[in-house]
């Protein structure tokens, strides 16, 4: 029995995305799925994998600003510190360039 499982599954596309595609994939997509659904209950788990989190480089920006935003549907944010409340609540797995050298042998 399934009925009660409410789970969503973003994906994303690799690229740039502009106007009515920039919502229909990936963490704009997440934000929007966050701001429709009660995501304010404690019980709710958000896991993200990326693949290609070290394209963003070494600075923190995007991920404190653009995807922290998407993390909390879109709701204002007063400080960096309620951004690092809303990581410890949820689960982020990205590959490290090991495990991507590995996979890569494997195929």
């Amino acid at each position: 029995d399934m009925h009660k499982i409410r789970a969503k599954l973003v994906y994303s596309v690799p690229g740039y995305h502009r106007g009515e595609d920039i919502s229909t994939n990936g963490h704009m997509k997440l934000r929007n799925v966050l701001k429709q659904e009660a995501h304010n209950d404690k019980s709710n788990l958000i896991i993200c994998q990326f693949s290609s989190i070290g394209s963003l480089g070494s600075d923190d920006k995007w991920i404190k600003e653009e995807f922290g935003k998407s993390l909390t549907g879109d709701s204002y944010i007063p400080s960096i510190n309620s951004i690092k409340l809303v990581f410890f609540e949820n689960l982020i797995i990205y590959s490290d360039i090991s495990n991507k050298r590995e996979h890569r042998k494997q195929l």
